[in-house]
């Protein structure tokens, strides 16, 4: 059985929880009118959109080109291969001020309960 995938987004402001679509190969989230998971334009400084992406084997992360993933280190991330249990800052490229973090993690919610079994 296929692992189905959800991605959490926080800071200070904002909480959205976002379900991976499994029917296609492309999600995005952001600020702008074609994304599948819309943010309020008024949190952020500027347009933003990220872009998951689903290969054969994985799922990853593409920014549009005023973000970039932040690991922890000195490295500015524009594309980064995701795996269950991946938390990441997504800073903007000019004032490398945070935008959100997000987790990735495979949804466990998403199966059907038999709630009949007595143990």
């Amino acid at each position: 059985m296929e692992n189905r995938y959800k991605i959490i987004i926080s800071n200070k402001n904002l909480y959205r929880e976002f379900e991976l679509p499994t029917d296609k190969r492309e999600a995005k989230v952001g600020t702008n009118v074609g994304c599948e998971l819309r943010l309020y334009r008024d949190l952020f400084f500027e347009q933003i959109e990220l872009t998951f992406e689903k290969s054969a084997e994985a799922w990853s992360l593409i920014c549009s080109d005023n973000l970039y993933v932040s690991v922890g280190d000195s490295r500015k991330l524009m594309t980064i291969p995701l795996k269950h249990g991946d938390t990441f800052l997504v800073k903007y490229q000019e004032s490398d001020g945070d935008v959100f973090a997000v987790e990735f993690l495979i949804d466990f919610d998403n199966r059907e309960r038999k709630y009949e079994k007595a143990i």
